[in-house]
């Protein structure tokens, strides 16, 4: 991961030279302040999307590492051996990555510790909840296979019905982008009724070069507040 001191000079670099390229073009004081914030703000973006992908990603790791763990203590494995098993076999090399480093940290300093650094780089509810279910397991001395069973079979639903609302999502922002693009066709009918002056206006003067772009930025905002409004949280 990109570091802070690192991350926030992108950021600053990306406003700026937003910013200026759009005051060379607009030679306009509010275009560069548009520029800046648009620009600027677009690290943000993939930032979050990225870490959005990476947190899915692990969950479905995790779902399928503790349906390894369930059946292989079914047969009666283990924990600790059915876990570095599935660790092992796992597909996603942030899932090995991590539970690797927790299954030598453990025993140094502790369940509970071990467990803490691993939120730190995955801020995932799914994992929290593994890790107090196998803490309290662990602490209370019991046999907790009933109880990993139970939490896979509640992970495992919860993943997928993020799948679903991936989906359902995906589908909103088609129907978005699809109004979007009957927007620009009816604009370049319009242009054609009017002998090109619609695109001559907005595309070849300052003043429609501004206008266009606070029209760009509505529309940008717009798709935003839709994607927001859109997005089911688990």
């Amino acid at each position: 991961m990109i570091g802070a001191p690192l991350f926030l000079t992108i950021v600053g670099l990306s406003g700026v030279v937003g910013g200026a390229l759009l005051y060379m073009v607009l030679d306009n004081p509010i275009a560069l302040l548009i520029g800046a914030g648009v620009i600027g703000a677009t690290p943000f973006v993939v930032r979050n999307r990225l870490i959005e992908l990476r947190v899915r990603n692990f969950n479905e790791a995790l779902s399928e590492a503790m349906s390894i763990i369930v059946r292989m203590m079914r047969n009666g494995v283990g924990f600790e051996v059915a876990l570095r098993r599935a660790v092992e076999i796992s597909q996603s090399k942030l899932f090995q990555t991590l539970f690797a480093k927790y299954l030598r940290e453990k025993d140094v300093i502790s369940e509970e510790k071990a467990f803490e650094n691993m939120y730190r780089h995955v801020d995932s509810a799914e994992l929290r909840i593994f890790g107090l279910a196998i803490t309290i397991g662990k602490s209370s001395g019991g046999k907790f296979s009933n109880t990993l069973e139970k939490l896979e079979q509640s992970i495992r639903q919860r993943v997928l019905l993020q799948k679903k609302v991936t989906v359902a999502t995906r589908e909103a922002k088609v129907g978005s982008y699809m109004i979007v693009g009957l927007l620009i066709f009816i604009f370049f009918i319009l242009d054609s009724n009017f002998d090109g002056k619609i695109v001559e206006h907005f595309f070849h003067t300052k003043e429609g070069k501004f206008q266009m772009l606070l029209i760009l930025v509505w529309v940008g905002v717009g798709l935003g507040i839709n994607e927001k409004l859109t997005k089911v949280q688990r």
